[in-house]
């Protein structure tokens, strides 16, 4: 995202609509390979092939230090396409992975700290690319430094996985992608609850990867702001999944609070209509950079208001992804997820859709996140009510 706004600097329309598509290449993966992620997942004992997946990531990772050696775009663009494989084929573990070794108490402390660590990974990521895409001369090499200790430590991790048997290991590899991925879709949703979960879920990624790429816009084109003032408005959301994750564990008590889905939902709903609220910054001749960002009211609001958003968020998907672990069957689990993540997917491209028809009609990133936040408002009062009678029968049951 940081080299496509310094290659179209000045041109704001395909420099938001870039970013906002380019995400496309690492999704795609999800739509073609989730089917033959969560039955593998389910087939075989999931330590050892996390340990394959992790290896592959460093022949990957090899791949994109080539791309950055050679300065090849298109070489680093299929490394991103690899990587998104790689991620497919990663996440069915991750979550199946959990009810298996874990009490369902446990659940929603461990999704915590699951989500928490996650997008702290991402968001130091995003920091790390918008620091190292400044840089002149010897960025390649730091760049390609960074991200092969990043994929090795990951390798030497999951060697201390504990053994996780094989959920179903008379499952049958269904060659045809396109249909099997159909099937465990279907299969998924059959059970109303896993729909509604599925959904709220799904959501959360339309409305995360909205903002995510908004954030750069916003800092650049209407705060006019440099590099490091959009890294630290990308730590917002680190520090505020955190404060979500580390209240989440505090409020729920190895139980489950539905009420904090709905919580959460209100919140991120109500504090996007404070972005749109607050209108667009003034425009202003100065470089928003590090020592004036405290003397910027704008940036300083902006940056709390993605704090709170940030943590609404994690109030809302932390108690989602436990009621769907503890709802799922024990020989079903890794390709139920792996369905989840196809609708993901797929709500992540609506998203970009959806961003590029708002900036198409003239609107700005004050509006997106005015536009995002009804949307969620919308879909909490109507979806929510359904959830909570279905989660409270599965209780009595």
């Amino acid at each position: 995202m940081f080299l496509i706004l310094n290659v179209f600097e000045g041109d704001s329309e395909n420099s938001r609509i870039l970013v906002a598509t380019t995400g496309a290449i690492f999704i795609l993966p999800f739509f073609l390979f989730s089917s033959l992620a969560g039955e593998v997942a389910d087939k075989y004992e999931k330590s050892k092939l996390i340990k394959h997946i992790k290896s592959m990531e460093i022949l990957i990772v090899a791949i994109a230090c080539l791309g950055f050696l050679i300065t090849n775009y298109y070489l680093l663009l299929f490394a991103l396409f690899l990587m998104g494989t790689q991620s497919t084929l990663f996440g069915p573990l991750k979550y199946a992975l959990l009810p298996q070794l874990l009490e369902k108490k446990e659940l929603t402390s461990a999704n915590a700290m699951l989500q928490a660590g996650t997008y702290f990974a991402i968001m130091t990521g995003t920091i790390l690319g918008g620091i190292l895409a400044g840089l002149n001369g010897s960025a390649s090499k730091i760049i390609i430094i960074h991200i092969l200790c990043l994929a090795i430590a990951g390798r030497i991790c999951a060697h201390f996985i504990p053994f996780a048997a094989a959920s179903d290991n008379t499952i049958k590899i269904r060659k045809n992608l396109p249909k099997a991925t159909v099937s465990i879709v279907k299969e998924a949703i059959s059970d109303r609850l896993n729909l509604i979960l599925i959904f709220l879920i799904s959501g959360f990624w339309f409305t995360s990867s909205a903002f995510v790429a908004a954030v750069p816009t916003y800092g650049k084109l209407l705060l006019g702001a440099d590099a490091n003032v959009i890294t630290i408005l990308n730590v917002a959301f680190v520090m505020g999944i955190g404060l979500g994750a580390f209240l989440c564990t505090m409020l729920t008590r190895d139980q489950i609070r539905p009420y904090l889905i709905f919580l959460g939902a209100t919140g991120v709903g109500l504090t996007s209509f404070t972005i749109l609220a607050q209108g667009t910054p003034p425009i202003s001749s100065n470089l928003l950079q590090f020592d004036t960002f405290l003397s910027s009211r704008f940036a300083i609001i902006f940056f709390t208001q993605l704090v709170l958003i940030g943590a609404f968020g994690a109030l809302y998907v932390i108690p989602l992804y436990a009621c769907l672990q503890i709802n799922l069957r024990a020989t079903h689990r890794a390709r139920t997820i792996a369905a989840l993540n196809v609708c993901n997917a797929f709500f992540m491209v609506l998203s970009a859709l959806f961003t590029i028809v708002i900036y198409r009609q003239g609107a700005n990133e004050p509006q997106l996140f005015g536009a995002i936040g009804l949307l969620n408002l919308a879909v909490i009062g109507a979806v929510y009510p359904m959830f909570n009678k279905k989660w409270t029968n599965l209780q009595k049951t």
